[in-house]
């Protein structure tokens, strides 16, 4: 979309986003070669927004692929900025200096607590949300 938008000369302030989960969503091969052809055709036009929580479906992130995504994303030539994925005017502030860049696209770090800030604290930073949760002491 930001790519027709930017060749077709579609709505001159049009700027697309997207929301991203960045501890497993960023494993896949479609995400990094959507990433480098916006790069390559400069979409400044596009926002990527990454939570980043720490954890992936099945688990720690860490102990699954512990890649460090804003050094790629660099090395590949976006913007980026971070913020904390729980402060309303901070990620405005980011999407506001995002706009800005020029020439390039651009993508946004959140630091997020799994589960968090929704008042339900032992789901927090937690394998309960996970597909495969370890077994219950109960089922031993």
């Amino acid at each position: 979309m930001a790519l027709a938008n930017k060749t077709r000369g579609g709505c001159s302030d049009g700027v697309v986003y997207v929301l991203m989960g960045g501890d497993g969503e960023l494993n896949e091969g479609q995400a990094w070669e959507a990433s480098m052809t916006a790069v390559k055709y400069g979409l400044d036009n596009l926002v990527a927004i990454v939570s980043l929580n720490g954890y992936q479906l099945d688990g720690p992130a860490s102990s699954i692929k512990p890649i460090n995504y804003a050094r790629v994303f660099e090395a590949i030539g976006w913007n980026i900025l971070y913020g904390n994925g729980h402060d309303y005017e901070d990620i405005i502030r980011l999407i506001t200096k995002a706009r800005g860049t020029r020439g390039r696209p651009t993508v946004i770090f959140l630091s997020t607590v799994r589960g968090g800030r929704g008042g339900i604290k032992n789901l927090e930073n937690t394998s309960k949300q996970t597909l495969n949760p370890p077994p219950s002491r109960n089922s031993q």
